[in-house]
């Protein structure tokens, strides 16, 4: 019994060991986030963000992911063209923004923010909203991360460009028509995922890591041997 032990025992041991420092390589991946951020202009007037670009001195460039956080605060305006007062629901508004970049970026993402009912007095009804958030993200395909490491001066331009707001809404009788205002800003942020440089040649830690799982299947045919001869 005490030798069927021994050999199980080694190979969990190098199994354990050549699993921890094949995390260690994997935890090797860095990420570089930059942000910034800025009020839109009017609808259809792109907003330039210059970011840092991919340094590659780091190592070599795995991933970009792209992240539009938009901040959206609107007013509502319910006209009534009669002269009595008149319900409405489901006012609300909906602005499109799209992001354009290198290696032919581009996506849109929506905010929105809605009245769920209102009386609408004769003439003009505004109705100043909460700000609403909303985000969204986009990867670079890897086809496309040489544009981004090549881009003049070490910087990224991006381009957030607002659509025109939709205002809409339900009348519970005629006369009633929806529009309104919105004010918006955006937030950028660019993730670089790298690899160390270092990490492409080969290294004393890969060479150990090699014996090491070596060493753990010697180990575990040793025991199975061992198992046979008994």
């Amino acid at each position: 019994m005490a030798r069927l032990f021994r050999p199980s025992l080694i190979a969990t041991l190098f199994s354990c060991v050549a699993g921890w420092h094949l995390s260690s390589e994997l935890a090797a991946a860095q990420t570089d986030t930059f942000s910034s951020s800025s009020t839109l202009g009017g609808a259809t007037q792109p907003a330039e963000f210059v970011l840092p670009g991919f340094n590659t001195d780091q190592g070599t460039l795995d991933s970009i992911n792209i992240t539009l956080e938009l901040s959206l605060t609107p007013v509502i305006s319910v006209y009534n063209s009669t002269s009595a007062t008149e319900g409405f629901t489901n006012a609300s508004v909906a602005l499109p923004v799209e992001v354009n970049g290198p290696g032919a970026l581009d996506f849109t993402t929506n905010a929105g923010a809605s009245l769920a009912s209102g009386q609408a007095n004769p003439g003009v009804n505004n109705y100043s909203l909460a700000a609403t958030s909303t985000s969204a993200s986009e990867q670079v395909p890897s086809a496309n991360l040489d544009l981004w490491e090549n881009q003049p001066g070490n910087t990224v331009s991006l381009a957030v460009t607002p659509g025109f707001p939709t205002f809409q809404g339900t009348a519970q009788g005629g006369g009633l028509f929806f529009g309104g205002s919105a004010t918006e800003s955006a937030k950028i942020t660019v993730q670089y995922s790298y690899l160390p440089t270092s990490a492409a040649a080969p290294e004393p830690r890969g060479v150990y890591l090699t014996a090491l799982v070596g060493l753990a299947m010697m180990a575990a045919m040793l025991g199975r041997r061992t198992t046979v001869g008994v």
